[in-house]
């Protein structure tokens, strides 16, 4: 069984993957890194293996971006993604109120439609489809009144 995670190496992430890992040793975790973010990433799965939470073949470290289109990843990897995925934790957003409008709508709204489609099209996700409609019906509702 296999995590999908957006917003890694954040906090949340971070403290929702320790959780996991503790209570599920047999857990594998795919983590969505922004192409930015990959020395802090490969950092923080260190800190994690140092820490117990298992091996460092436990964590897939995914480099993509939830503003393109399937989120920016290979086919094969998508592909991967959808067969092996069973849960999905869509962390990635903007958090900074000065960011102009436009750069936050097309990681905040865009971004959540572009991770939702990946979860849907899964055969195997279980939870975090039943998140991601209702996360879809407010990005919608975010657009149009935009």
């Amino acid at each position: 069984m296999s995590v999908f995670f957006t917003g890694f190496p954040g906090f949340i992430a971070g403290n929702i993957i320790k959780k996991m890992a503790s209570s599920d040793p047999a857990l594998r975790f795919e983590l969505l890194v922004h192409p930015s973010q990959t020395g802090k990433a490969r950092a923080e799965v260190s800190r994690l293996v140092e820490m117990g939470y298992g091996p460092g073949s436990r964590f897939s470290l995914i480099p993509g971006d939830i503003t393109q289109e399937g989120l920016g990843f290979d086919h094969s990897i998508l592909q991967r993604l959808k067969k092996d995925v069973t849960h999905v934790f869509h962390l990635a957003a903007l958090y900074d109120l000065a960011v102009p409008r436009e750069i936050a709508y097309r990681v905040n709204v865009t971004g959540t439609r572009h991770e939702i489609l990946v979860p849907e099209e899964s055969n195997s996700t279980q939870n975090g489809k039943n998140i991601s409609r209702k996360v879809a019906k407010l990005a919608k509702k975010a657009k149009h009144s935009g």
